[in-house]
């Protein structure tokens, strides 16, 4: 699965889940501007994703953005990480 089709179910996921009156942020489904970030494929965004709700949500937790080298950790166990973050802010 490409990077594209990858956005575009959660596209469509997002779309599904909202409610007439909420707002939903999308991702793009522009595969230039993923191959220009080095994300070709479905798994490389779904990373890509799960690295940034990690670092966001610590920074909200506490106040500063974490640095951690992700490599040789597996996207589900970043996922996890992130799941496991305080969210009540």
């Amino acid at each position: 699965m490409t990077a594209t089709q990858y956005a575009a179910n959660l596209n469509e996921s997002a779309r599904r889940w909202a409610g007439e009156d909420d707002v939903v942020f999308l991702l793009t489904e522009d595969a230039a501007h993923w191959a220009a970030m080095g994300i070709h494929t479905g798994e490389e965004l779904r990373r890509h994703l799960a690295i940034c709700d990690y670092e966001e949500t610590y920074k909200e937790a506490y106040g500063f953005r974490a640095r951690q080298n992700w490599d040789g950790i597996s996207t589900d166990a970043i996922e996890a990480a992130a799941r496991s973050l305080p969210r009540n802010f």
